[in-house]
């Protein structure tokens, strides 16, 4: 069993490899594990403030954590725990951080302060996006060349070269909390307050659908597409669903009460049984899929033990939630 902070878990990614997990708690500890036996390699970072955002960058040596009070942004080598940078993303409360696909570049987002894009390296200041004042999410297009941004109910895109607006996608009833580009960077998923996700095509800024879904008044958390591009995932609360792309507009093909909230991973456990049992029943994953998951779920001692699943945070070898 992995025991992550006592206050629950705001935020996790997997390392490019899927070897490595990093994880931001609530309790303001940053800490990296070993993601196939679930041994803790060590943390990185004690604050008072709560973690709200990681990231690793692509080829997986530093990772970025953002922290709630004091807008403060932190890189470290992933492979000595040694702390690079300290940025100051906001005047009071970051929010999140994206690495450029080259890793050279890193975005944060923050509650009162413009997003900004910073050198990875050096820590320098390159531009700030400060047409609309704070969003609340940044990230990348696959090919570094767009930025998105969620401003309230707008979705803006940017030229990520020197942050000119290329478009902005009005139609969320509420505030977008959560996006995701597609791995060819065709499609920009949305999902916003009150449990909307929605497809934008990022060459035209057209709506292309938005998915149908029955949890209407709860926040989409996290956004996900698998490694394919053929499935998206959305989770809000301890729900994930998970439509296929090869059968849109729109519907849903699964819906989990997962074990963990896409932003506490490890909030809610499962019994081994009960885990290997769903793996065995799962038709949506592939034998090569399948017999890899069934061989993490028996590392664990015995049916007391506890195994967690990553809600919307996709492992590189697997490619279903």
């Amino acid at each position: 069993m992995l025991k992550g902070s006592k206050d629950g878990i705001a935020s996790v990614a997997f390392s490019p490899d899927g070897y490595r997990l990093a994880s931001g708690g609530q309790d303001g500890t940053v800490r990296l594990w070993d993601g196939g036996n679930g041994q803790e390699i060590r943390i990185l970072k004690e604050d008072k403030s709560r973690v709200t955002s990681v990231a690793f960058s692509p080829d997986g040596r530093r990772l970025a954590a953002s922290w709630w009070d004091g807008g403060t942004v932190r890189l470290w080598a992933t492979t000595t725990g040694q702390e690079l940078l300290t940025l100051k993303a906001d005047t009071n409360f970051a929010l999140h951080v994206a690495f450029s696909p080259d890793g050279q570049r890193l975005a944060t987002s923050g509650l009162t302060s413009p997003p900004r894009i910073w050198d990875a390296s050096t820590g320098q200041e390159l531009f700030a996006l400060t047409q609309y004042g704070n969003q609340s999410v940044v990230t990348f297009s696959p090919d570094g060349q767009l930025l998105a941004t969620a401003d309230f109910r707008d979705v803006h895109l940017w030229d990520a070269s020197n942050g000119l607006e290329l478009r902005t996608l009005k139609g969320h009833p509420s505030p977008v909390w959560s996006l995701a580009f597609s791995p060819d960077g065709g499609r920009l998923a949305s999902g916003d307050d009150d449990g909307q996700v929605r497809l934008w095509d990022t060459t035209t800024g057209q709506e292309v659908l938005v998915l149908e879904a029955d949890t209407k008044g709860r926040r989409v958390q996290s956004l996900a597409f698998t490694q394919d591009g053929l499935r998206l995932a959305a989770a809000n609360g301890d729900t994930v669903l998970l439509w296929d792309g090869r059968k849109f507009p729109g519907h849903v093909l699964r819906k989990r009460q997962l074990l963990g909230h896409v932003n506490s991973l490890f909030d809610k456990l499962q019994l081994q049984s009960e885990v290997l049992s769903d793996l065995k029943n799962d038709k949506w994953l592939g034998e090569s899929d399948r017999t890899f998951m069934l061989q993490v779920a028996s590392k664990t001692q015995d049916d007391a033990d506890l195994l967690m699943w990553s809600a919307v945070v996709f492992h590189a070898k697997w490619h279903t939630v």
